[in-house]
């Protein structure tokens, strides 16, 4: 059986029990897609702990009341309660509290891509006219743009990975969003800019970089611009975090100022002793390539 339809028995089973339960997110939006189903995510107003109780026999609590991931027929669930959020903190972080319904939760998301729900029946719930917009391959913010980069930035890199891995545009007023907001970025962690980067980067696409460009994205990140011009030069892509940090620590002439482990450091330090030796960056990305540089 399938990803789908072992998600689609779960859904059953918590209906059974009394309780409503959705797909949403990427699993619903790739099933539409017809493209295939990675991760599955799951909404409910079934107690987090009851699901534990009931089908938590190998779980992962998340957050006491409000998620969880449960291995369910030999597949991974991320189940999570209705939701809304009252406020935020820092521009990414925000203050959740449990909804009562549906249509709550589905509010406080993102993209309208990823607000469409799917019942145990295949029935979908598309408040924000996801279906369209998958139709009519854009991005799309609920909500005004701004209000909605505003409490997360880090929703605009997200933006961009979902434009670039589903070969979609941003539309018009969130784009327009994105630019007035960009400057957000420099209020969040480092390490979160670059973990959110190594997605889009694993895409292996070299879109990324004319985006990155439109938005103006190393105005206010300008230790990433050396870096990206020298990748898309070189047609190259870090596939790791301690990869992407070495290579901006390597055109930065230092070690990036980021909270990573000892070890790490141990490994990009060393690796960047041959930026003293005369080895050319392309060099060095061929080294990379074959696992010859230790990071």
């Amino acid at each position: 059986m399938d990803k789908l339809n072992i998600a689609l028995n779960f859904l059953e089973e918590v209906n059974k029990l009394g309780y409503e339960a959705y797909l949403i997110g990427g699993s619903t939006r790739d099933h539409l897609l017809g493209r295939p189903i990675n991760d599955i995510d799951i909404t409910t107003n079934m107690p987090i702990l009851k699901v534990n109780e009931i089908f938590g026999r190998d779980y992962k609590l998340t957050n006491r009341f409000l998620g969880t991931k449960i291995t369910y027929a030999g597949i991974e669930l991320e189940i999570t309660a209705f939701r809304r959020e009252l406020s935020y903190k820092d521009h990414r972080h925000p203050v959740v509290v449990l909804a009562n319904s549906l249509k709550e939760d589905l509010a406080r998301r993102d993209f309208t891509i990823n607000a469409i729900a799917m019942d145990r029946n295949k029935r979908i719930y598309d408040k924000y006219h996801g279906i369209n917009d998958l139709s009519a391959k854009v991005i799309k913010t609920i909500g005004r743009p701004t209000r909605r980069f505003n409490e997360d930035a880090l929703r605009i890199l997200r933006a961009c990975y979902f434009s670039i891995k589903l070969d979609f545009r941003i539309e018009p007023k969130t784009m327009a969003g994105i630019r007035k907001k960009l400057h957000l970025l420099k209020n969040l962690q480092t390490l979160t800019i670059l973990t959110e980067l190594i997605k889009i980067f694993k895409l292996k696409n070299k879109e990324m970089f004319r985006l990155f460009k439109r938005i103006k994205l190393t105005k206010h990140l300008p230790y990433l611009k050396t870096l990206f011009y020298n990748l898309e030069k070189n047609n190259y892509y870090p596939e790791s975090l301690v990869e992407l940090i070495y290579l901006i620590s390597y055109f930065n002439g230092s070690l990036l100022d980021v909270n990573i482990k000892k070890e790490y450091k141990r490994r990009i330090t060393k690796a960047l002793a041959l930026k003293k030796t005369s080895y050319s960056f392309a060099e060095i990305l061929r080294l990379l390539e074959k696992g010859e540089v230790d990071v």
